[in-house]
This record gives structure tokens, C-alpha cells and sequence, in this order.
């Protein structure tokens, strides 16, 4: 198990207000977490900035009360609406150049896949690191448990666990593996996802 600091949030829910059903799944988990210690991530790719800011408005208004708002790319959108933070994608520009154009106290997130990634991104001062997928997501290798948990025995930043998480044990799991929190995407859209979640989180935070 890693000994870093914990990540600034247990849970991460990935969305794209322009998938049919979004909006409303995340409104449903909105009624049922608490959201001091949840993210929601803001990834519309291809979109433009003019489209994130709307986007952006689409999701602060249905997102868990309390939960931090953090854009993928547009670091110049998540300035403009003083966002809670930046998840950058694997190939872009360093953690310490975004947060140089970003609000004070925002977070600076980033993807990797591997542990090259993750010791870059440590070394550039990222507060956190997802890395995945973690197990099965289709069309995509999956990094499996060993090799997954001897990343992160040697990261020295938090580690969120992403792909293959749809269930309380999968998330389970995924800690158990040494993540400091879990993200979802697609389970979002599982009718069950807001119960399971919500029982997790009360958890996490009793932890």
C-alpha cells in the first residue's frame, strides 16, 4: 500500500453531457451523495470552448451540492469559470505550466497508463493521477491487479483507479489495491449506480 496523501476526493464521475442519459444519471447521484468528496469531471471531446462553458453550465446545475467541477483540457475555460481544477490527457503540456493559468488552489489531474507516466506527472507536481484502465473496458487493455498495485507501491501521488469499476466490490478492490479513489464513467448510466455509490462513499468517508 502506498503511503502518499490521500487524493482530494474519493470518488471521480466522468461524464459527457452530450451522451443521451448523462445529465439525468448524474442528477439521480446528485440526490443521493454527499459531494464533499466527489469530482465530476467534464470530458466532451472534439468540443469547443465556447461548447465547454455551456456544457460546464449544463453540469453545475444537476452535480452533487459541494462536489468540486474539473474540466478536461480547456485550461483556459476552467480559469474563465474559476473551476475547481484541470484533468489533463496523457499527451499534454505539464501539470506546473496549467496551473500557472489557473485560479489559486485549483487542482491539476492528470491520465496516465503506465508508471513512466505516473513518475512524470509526480515530478511535474500533479495532485493526482488516474491511471487505467484498472480492468476490462472494451476495445482497451486492461492493466490487471499486480501490475496496477506495483504502480502505485511507487507512486508518490495519489492514484485514482479507473476501467472495469461498476460495483461496490470493484471499488472495494480497487483501494484494497493501494487507489486513493475511484472513477467511473459508463457505470454512471446503471440504474443501480447512485445506491451502490452513495453506500460506498458513506464508507469511504467514515474511514
Amino acid at each position: 500500500m502506498s503511503s502518499v496523501r490521500r487524493a482530494p476526493f474519493d470518488l471521480m464521475v466522468i461524464v459527457d453531457p452530450r451522451v443521451d442519459g448523462v445529465l439525468a444519471a448524474l442528477a439521480r447521484l446528485s440526490d443521493n451523495v454527499r459531494g464533499e468528496r466527489v469530482a465530476v469531471q467534464l470530458r466532451a471531446k472534439g468540443a469547443s470552448e465556447t461548447e465547454v462553458l455551456a456544457l460546464a453550465r449544463d453540469v453545475a446545475a444537476v452535480q452533487p451540492a459541494m462536489s468540486r467541477l474539473i474540466l478536461n483540457g480547456h485550461v483556459s475555460v476552467a480559469r474563465a469559470i474559476a473551476a475547481d481544477g484541470v484533468h489533463l490527457p496523457e499527451a499534454s503540456e505539464a501539470a506546473e505550466t496549467a496551473r500557472t493559468m489557473l485560479t489559486a488552489g485549483a487542482l491539476v489531474g492528470c491520465s496516465c497508463h503506465d508508471e513512466i507516466g505516473v513518475t512524470r506527472r509526480a515530478r511535474e507536481g500533479a495532485d493526482y493521477v488516474v491511471l487505467g484502465p484498472l480492468g476490462d473496458v472494451p476495445g482497451k487493455p486492461a492493466l490487471g491487479a499486480d501490475a496496477f498495485a506495483a504502480i502505485v507501491r511507487a507512486s508518490t501521488v495519489p492514484i485514482v483507479a479507473l476501467g472495469g469499476i461498476a460495483s461496490e466490490r470493484d471499488a472495494d478492490h480497487a483501494t484494497e489495491l493501494g487507489a486513493s479513489a475511484v472513477a467511473i464513467e459508463r457505470a454512471l448510466l446503471d440504474p443501480d449506480a447512485p445506491t451502490w455509490l452513495a453506500r460506498w462513499l458513506e464508507r469511504r468517508i467514515a474511514a
